[in-house]
């Protein structure tokens, strides 16, 4: 197991960031600065709702003999609801990368 960093440019991605920085700064104030992230999917807003979506999107490219492939990274992996659709989404073909802590 090991840490990355990413380095980017990329304006989405760094405004982002910034919005999560600012959450963490001013926590009381809302969580509004999360719920415009557009390219990063903080956590807890929206992470379920998201995910379930990308897993959604993989198992139906499975089933249309498409590419697909689910790499998740985490410190741990308990939720149950979140279980089953990867048991799902492997069993529709869905080729599945998990690195756990």
């Amino acid at each position: 197991y090991g840490d990355h960093c990413l380095l980017t440019a990329d304006k989405k991605i760094m405004s982002d960031v910034n919005r999560v920085f600012n959450y963490l700064e001013k926590w009381k104030e809302g969580a509004q600065p999360l719920k415009n992230c557009v390219t990063l999917i903080p956590c807890p807003i929206g992470l379920r709702k998201e995910l379930t979506h990308l897993i959604n999107r993989e198992i139906a490219n499975a089933k249309m003999n498409k590419k697909a492939v689910i790499s998740l990274k985490m410190n741990s992996l308990s939720d149950e609801d979140l279980i089953m659709r990867l048991y799902e989404a492997a069993k529709a073909g869905v080729k599945i990368n998990l690195i756990i802590r």
